[in-house]
């Protein structure tokens, strides 16, 4: 039975279940956002390698591992800020291999805002752990100091995070 002044019934609101996001998501992968975590998690390994100052030691030059251990050998003894410098070390390599693997799951046709949440806490760890290196580090009095004899390893030190950061944005913004 059909009323003269009612209009015909529609079906306005799509289909049920309703999802919160009704397009497909991206299922394709990401290269770009790849490339960028790969390249920050390999800096952010090979940081610890590679030579990081030339501030008088009798070999030349010091790796970010002979950092750590050299801190490691005075810890009982230094304050807050030695400490932290010594962890952040290890902590960047860490977020080295994890940017690394989520770079490789970036390549992968899945859904990258799970993986680009993990990476943006990542990049976020390397970059706070760079700027206390650069401002609180303990090599050197002030920041020209710092810069004067630092050397590729520390470069490779604060550029992973950045790097790895700019990588999982991408991988967030280029989702859907």
């Amino acid at each position: 039975m059909s009323y003269p002044s009612s209009p015909a019934p529609t079906q306005s609101y799509g289909n049920w279940p309703v999802n919160s996001y009704p397009r497909d998501r991206a299922v394709r992968a990401d290269v770009v956002a790849a490339v960028l975590l790969i390249v920050g998690g390999g800096a952010g390994i090979a940081q610890l390698w590679v030579p990081w100052m030339n501030a008088g030691v009798e070999n030349g030059t010091t790796t970010g591992w002979q950092f750590f251990q050299g801190i490691k050998r005075m810890m009982p003894g230094v304050g807050f800020s030695y400490t932290f410098a010594a962890y952040a070390i290890l902590a960047v390599a860490v977020v080295g291999v994890a940017m690394v693997l989520l770079g490789v799951l970036m390549l992968l046709p899945l859904d990258h805002r799970p993986a680009g949440i993990v990476a943006v806490v990542a990049g976020v760890i390397g970059v706070v752990c760079a700027v206390w290196w650069v401002f609180w580090g303990p090599v050197g009095d002030d920041l020209a100091e710092r810069f004067r004899y630092a050397w590729i390893g520390w470069y490779l030190f604060l550029v992973a995070g950045i790097v790895g950061l700019i990588g999982a944005i991408k991988s967030l913004v280029s989702a859907d």
